[in-house]
């Protein structure tokens, strides 16, 4: 783990010191001694050395320096050999917290116990929220030396961005529209002295929930900006924001657990059909790059469909990126990737519409077979290709055709004969939903002959027109037929 100069005055505190930091990051990655003819300092390293060398004040003799960029740390009472071998313990420490912290994150621990590996390093107040400002978990809130602060934050009262808006300005006195995914400092307006750092925590591109530290002293504010990064990305795989029956667990989880026909209990799916603020039916697209197929590819889309604002989650799964939307907004979302993907080629299924979440894996399904079936850059929707698809399945079977309504291979060896046109007439008054007038303006006769027609297959074929299960019998011979026909022509070709 990197450091910074906050966290080595934190863990050095035993020392009586003198801080100029400037400007504090963790990008130190090692220990080296000063050298005379050396006058910038790498803030990739810490160097250590005695301060009477570089300081005239009288006040500084027997002092040790440390010194990273512009930053000091000056140290009194301890040697040049205890001080380094301090340092060196530092680089142990941390990197330690931080190994037992991304454990802890890949085995979904509690909030709980990830909080109380931070008691080794810091003393300040610690919530972490859930994504809708309920709080999930606190260390050392009892400290928090604001009552009301206290009280708004141990009820909850962060319910949405418009509470964040009337409580919390930044640096500048700006109102806080919004946190974001990097540590930023706030205060409330009525108490400008008690600063937080705050960020989301973001789990895939989506935000899971957020992290409040209220520091004690202004070295606690640094070393909060730089752990809290770190501490977000841990604190994100929790078991309060991955669990399968948790209230707090993102959105994102949610819809990975569905594709995964895992059941998930009634309150989990209501608070992610809130989340997904879809009206009416939703839909699911299936993308697929035919040139670039990797996690980077596939993250950039992620991130191009979520930045549209639009109502809906994406997310990885099975080398695909699946995005699940309204259906109004589907259109949009395709053509706004299409403008800007350009020549990058891709292929998307889309499914059928849903108005059920339980139904999302089916969807899954239906556009997955979509995205097959087509086969080749471009969208293919799920409703133009299931009916052919079952068609030719259908057809390929031998007994299937031999199954097909008697009248159409009658038709067909009358009209042969006879150098009539019954068989076409027929698909045509089916297909017209028996309109006599629309199938004489198809035909091209008139309306008197188109009778005749149909009286006379009525008669050959032996059909009732008033039986609806005769008509869809028909409507499917026919249907079957002209399938069977297209594969035999596909394959003389």
């Amino acid at each position: 783990m990197r450091l910074s100069m906050s966290l080595l005055s934190r863990y050095l505190k035993s020392y009586r010191q003198e801080c100029h930091i400037l400007e504090d990051a963790a990008t130190i990655k090692g220990v080296r001694m000063f050298s005379e003819l050396q006058t910038e300092y790498s803030t990739e390293y810490v160097y250590v050395g005695a301060a009477a060398g570089y300081f005239e004040d009288p006040r500084y003799q027997g002092a040790m320096l440390l010194a990273s960029g512009q930053n000091q740390i000056l140290c009194f009472g301890q040697d040049n050999e205890q001080l380094l071998n301090d340092v060196l313990a530092a680089f142990e420490f941390y990197g330690r917290i931080e190994q037992r912290l991304l454990y802890l994150a890949s085995e979904h621990a509690p909030l709980k116990d990830m909080l109380q590996v931070l008691d080794a390093v810091i003393d300040d107040p610690v919530f972490v929220f859930d994504i809708r400002g309920r709080l999930a978990e606190e260390r050392n809130g009892e400290y928090l030396n604001d009552p009301a602060l206290l009280s708004m934050v141990q009820d909850s009262r962060f319910l949405n961005q418009t509470v964040l808006e009337d409580v919390f300005l930044n640096r500048e006195g700006g109102i806080s529209h919004d946190l974001t995914d990097q540590p930023q400092i706030l205060h409330r307006a009525e108490a400008p002295d008690i600063e937080c750092v705050a960020m989301y925590l973001s789990q895939k591109e989506e935000h899971a929930g957020f992290v409040m530290f209220f520091p004690v002293s202004r070295l606690g504010i640094e070393a909060a900006f730089v752990l809290e990064p770190l501490l977000a990305s841990v604190f994100a795989q929790a078991a309060e924001f991955t669990a399968k029956d948790s209230l707090s667990q993102s959105s994102h989880s949610i819809l990975l657990r569905l594709l995964q026909q895992e059941s998930l209990d009634e309150m989990v799916l209501q608070g992610f059909r809130e989340n997904l603020a879809v009206e009416g039916e939703a839909i699911l697209l299936v993308f697929y790059s035919t040139a670039i197929q990797n996690y980077t590819f596939r993250h950039m889309l992620i991130r191009q469909i979520q930045k549209r604002k639009i109502p809906g989650i994406s997310c990885e799964f099975d080398n695909f990126v699946v995005a699940l939307t309204d259906d109004r907004h589907a259109d949009t979302i395709l053509e706004n990737l299409r403008s800007e993907l350009g020549g990058r080629r891709f292929i998307v299924g889309v499914s059928m519409p849903i108005r059920e979440i339980e139904e999302i894996y089916t969807a899954y399904q239906q556009a997955l077979f979509a995205l097959r079936t087509g086969g080749k850059p471009g969208v293919w929707y799920c409703k133009d290709v299931a009916l052919p698809y079952m068609l030719s399945a259908l057809s390929e079977k031998e007994m299937t055709m031999k199954l097909l309504h008697p009248a159409l291979p009658m038709l067909r060896q009358y009209d042969e004969q006879n150098h009539t046109c019954l068989y076409e007439t027929l698909h045509l008054y089916i297909h017209t939903g028996m309109s006599q007038t629309q199938t004489a303006e198809a035909l091209y006769v008139h309306l008197n002959t188109l009778k005749y027609r149909i009286r006379r297959i009525r008669e050959l074929g032996h059909i009732d027109f008033e039986d609806r299960n005769e008509i869809f019998y028909l409507e499917l011979s026919y249907a079957l037929q002209e399938a069977a026909d297209k594969q035999r022509g596909e394959t003389t070709e």
